[in-house]
């Protein structure tokens, strides 16, 4: 009787250790499903402006994965970067607009965001709902206006300028800096934006990227 009352007890501890072992196990396989659902989540990524920063921005989006088209005045580059890196190239900022999810724009000033966005067609033709990230470094003023305007084209506009430089653009080091008073928005920029840098900071409402750029350069100077 002990005998079998050992071996019962050893099936039953065995059973439990075994289903202990399942339940971890199904627990682990959830949790990378929720993560890739999360990697996977922020579909077709378009990028506006391939120069010094924004070329390494690019290639180190499709390098973590994700599905990048992107646009140029510069053509020749455009075409090395799909011939190297795989980037689809877009022929027009609005066959970009109405190819992506989210655009990320790095262009040189104001002037050349406003006219990307409003008169290129950005506005017109991104999907409703659809993100914009503007990583240019731009007047406050101009990136409020942005703001208000896409948000009457039922868009999100977000100013999320960096810091770092070239080799920090490279080495997805750069630091960005997300204007938007949306906690669920920044979340879903930090979740691009950590592709191509090493710090996300909520800097608050729009316009407040910008402005803590402005006061990052004034510290420096």
């Amino acid at each position: 009787q002990m005998c079998i009352r050992d071996r019962y007890q050893r099936r039953v501890h065995g059973g439990s250790i075994f289903l202990n072992f399942m339940l971890n196990k199904a627990k682990s396989v959830r949790t990378l499903c929720v993560s890739f659902v999360r990697y996977a989540s922020t579909g077709k990524i378009g990028f506006i402006g391939l120069g010094n920063m924004g070329g390494h921005m690019a290639i180190n989006l499709k390098t973590k994965g994700q599905d990048v088209i992107a646009y140029d005045v510069n053509t020749t580059k455009l075409k090395e970067l799909e011939t190297t890196f795989g980037l689809t190239p877009a022929s027009s900022v609005e066959e970009l607009a109405k190819a992506s999810d989210v655009v990320i724009t790095m262009l040189p000033n104001s002037s050349h965001v406003k006219e990307t966005l409003v008169n290129g067609g950005i506005f017109r033709h991104l999907k409703k709902g659809g993100l914009i990230i503007d990583s240019s470094t731009i007047s406050p003023l101009v990136s409020i206006e942005l703001n208000k305007l896409a948000a009457e084209q039922n868009l999100n506009f977000v100013d999320a300028p960096v810091s770092g430089g070239v080799m920090a653009a490279k080495n997805a080091k750069l630091t960005f800096m997300v204007g938007t008073a949306k906690q669920e928005i920044f979340e879903k920029c930090k979740q691009i934006l950590s592709h191509m840098g090493a710090n996300v900071i909520s800097c608050g409402s729009p316009g407040g990227g910008q402005i803590a750029k402005v006061s990052l350069w004034k510290l420096h100077f």
